[in-house]
């Protein structure tokens, strides 16, 4: 899997073009993409600047030498490049392991290209592990809490076979922030089982 992502991270970098506002999410592949980064000084040198989804993105990314913006500061970006937990049916994800769920839904909104990279085990025709989807919750005096929640049918069948309706019936809950679920965005998603892209 870390070869995988490995290659995944080397490819994105060395296919970043004019991309003058590029948008960073969270997780291990894109750990493996920002620390692509900083071996192909030109595309540093090109981007602009960048915003990224997470507190740890974002310090990789000074890191790589990348100017570093607030999301808030960034209504548009040229290209996002993103990891996922699970991919489905139509390009919907089950996002939310790198702990930015929020800033990650954001930023893929703001985006006129994404590019989701996965390694094949996270291609699926069914969604999430046992059922699973990651929920973020307001949580008093701090921060959103995110944490994954399985959801099961009264038969004990998981309930992820409708992932759109589900996001909908989820965000009526009290005191949720988002779920996981993502759809509609039209992503590029990449793939990698190791040997190739």
């Amino acid at each position: 899997m870390y070869r995988a992502k490995s290659r995944l991270g080397e490819w994105a970098a060395s296919r970043i073009g004019e991309e003058l506002r590029l948008g960073i999410g969270s997780g291990s592949t894109v750990d493996a993409f920002i620390g692509a980064l900083k071996r192909w000084e030109e595309v540093v040198r090109r981007s602009r600047c960048c915003t990224a989804a997470s507190l740890e993105s974002e310090h990789q990314a000074r890191q790589a030498g990348l100017i570093v913006k607030p999301l808030k500061d960034f209504s548009e970006a040229d290209l996002v490049v993103d990891g996922a937990d699970t991919v489905g049916r139509e390009g919907t994800l089950i996002k939310g392991g790198g702990v930015a769920l929020v800033r990650e839904r954001l930023l893929i909104a703001a985006a006129k290209r994404v590019q989701i990279l996965v390694d094949a085990s996270k291609c699926r025709t069914f969604f999430g592990r046992r059922g699973s989807v990651w929920l973020e919750a307001g949580q008093r005096g701090g921060g959103p809490q995110a944490d994954w929640v399985e959801l099961r049918t009264q038969a004990g069948k998981p309930q992820l076979d409708a992932p759109q309706s589900l996001h909908q019936n989820l965000k009526q809950l009290a005191g949720l922030v988002d779920s996981g679920i993502f759809f509609g965005y039209a992503p590029e998603i990449w793939m990698s089982d190791g040997e190739s892209v």
